[in-house]
């Protein structure tokens, strides 16, 4: 009895921790198709995404306007591997591109309304993983996976204890797998190859595993329910992006650049503070020199000797003598009538 009851306990944790719910990872299905492009050739780098018009004759309750430039992925193949350009014909190949689930349990959000909008909040689910059709064109570029059997589900979806938690946030992601080069979606970004996602959804009504049918019908033997399907996901683009040696290359280089210039300006620097040190010591020179009395030059030889005293008096009473005959000459004509003038020996004589 003891057996038989731990036996039901262990069944009982195992369904409360493996049981998840279930997806059918496919989008060619009528009633949820959608289609992965190639890159916009316009403008490459921009992913593009929206329902078209095919989607919303055949999805309910969607409209579509959107208008996709780049060719649907899948539908041929015999492409090699390489570098892509933007309309490289091997978009079509469909072994060259892997297509995976990315989910996180959405709880009890059924309406969708904290649907987290960045990738990085979803995980990547092993089991939803694969490449596109390698034939029938373009009319037949989807992928389809295959059920996994067994199928271990969303992780954190289905049977919690005793909630059911049957609803998650799920994105399909696609990138350039280079024939097997990148198998991952973290080394295709690492490669910078061509990738894109669709915008998360909320997924309502994931299939359950028979175990929690059993389970919810306390205990009552029911079969599992089918997989839900990728309702409400829009079709999307692959976007371009620069490779890491381009960018390793453009790092590089600005780094380089900024070596050199500070370089540049270390040298410019140092000739400034050189002119500097030698314009202040040249100035220091001219102050001291300005400010210096010169010394005196040796003595010259002696000039000229000049008159003596007695010279001198001798010349000075030669000039007032004649100053005064000067004068008396001139009172002598002063005082002759008028016509005449003064000679020495005649005296007034008539002009």
């Amino acid at each position: 009895m003891k057996k038989i009851t731990m036996i039901g306990l262990v069944s009982l944790l195992g369904t409360g921790a493996y049981a998840q719910g279930t997806l059918a990872f496919f989008n060619d299905n009528s009633d949820c198709q959608f289609q992965i492009y190639s890159p916009n050739p316009a403008n490459p780098s921009a992913e593009q995404t929206g329902f078209t018009a095919a989607q919303a004759s055949v999805q309910f309750g969607v409209t579509g306007t959107t208008v996709y430039n780049g060719t649907p992925i899948g539908g041929s193949s015999g492409s090699a591997p390489g570098t892509l350009g933007v309309t490289s014909a091997a978009y079509a190949d469909g072994n060259l591109f892997d297509v995976q689930l990315y989910a996180a349990p959405a709880g009890t959000d059924s309406s969708g309304a904290n649907t987290p909008t960045s990738l990085s909040s979803l995980s990547p689910v092993s089991q939803y993983f694969s490449t596109f059709t390698t034939s029938g064109g373009s009319a037949n570029a989807y992928f389809i996976n295959p059920e996994p059997s067994p199928d271990a589900g969303i992780p954190g979806t289905a049977l919690q204890g005793s909630t059911l938690i049957n609803n998650a946030y799920v994105s399909v992601v696609a990138w350039y797998n280079g024939g097997g080069q990148y198998s991952t979606l973290a080394l295709a970004r690492a490669a910078g190859v061509p990738w894109g996602y669709s915008p998360i959804v909320d997924e309502n009504g994931l299939g359950e595993p028979s175990s929690v049918e059993t389970a919810l019908n306390h205990g009552r033997t029911t079969p599992g329910s089918f997989p839900t399907e990728l309702y409400g996901v829009p079709s999307f683009s692959l976007a371009t992006t620069p490779e890491p040696s381009t960018i390793a290359l453009g790092v590089m280089g600005v780094g380089a650049f900024l070596r050199r210039t500070t370089s540049r300006r270390r040298i410019k620097m140092k000739l400034m503070k050189s002119s500097l040190i030698a314009s202040t010591f040249l100035l220091v020179l001219l102050i001291a020199g300005c400010s210096t009395t010169p010394a005196a030059g040796p003595q010259g030889p002696p000039g000229p000797q000049g008159p003596s005293g007695y010279d001198r008096d001798r010349d000075r009473d030669r000039d007032a003598d004649h100053g005064q005959q000067d004068q008396g000459r001139e009172d002598q004509s002063a005082s002759c009538p008028p016509g005449e003038h003064h000679d020495r020996d005649k005296g007034c004589v008539r002009d």
